[in-house]
């Protein structure tokens, strides 16, 4: 579990709106199985498109959203908006994880 603020460390943002100092306890680019706590990657794939999926990753207890391509009303979680979210998922697991890569 790390907080939001490191975790997006070195993530191009365009904007933030909520509290970067909640704690997240998984990251998931599947709404299937988001649970309380974690931070939700909505990604394009082959096939389908994650931001179809963002308010069933909401439902699921997201407590936080990374997405590219979507228009939010009032959340009462954080929104977090960067150009390429398939860069930032690779980011922010890696953050998540301490940079293993680094090690």
């Amino acid at each position: 579990m790390k907080k939001l603020k490191d975790i997006i460390y070195g993530v191009d943002l365009d904007s933030i709106k909520g509290d970067t100092s909640i704690i997240i306890k998984s990251i998931e680019f599947d709404s299937r199985k988001v649970v309380d706590g974690s931070l939700f990657v909505a990604v394009k794939g082959e096939n389908a498109d994650g931001h179809t999926f963002i308010n069933k990753a909401i439902e699921n207890g997201a407590s936080a959203i990374i997405y590219n391509d979507h228009s939010f009303g009032e959340e009462k979680i954080t929104t977090i908006k960067t150009p390429n979210t398939r860069k930032a998922l690779s980011i922010v697991t890696s953050n998540f994880y301490d940079n293993p890569s680094k090690k």
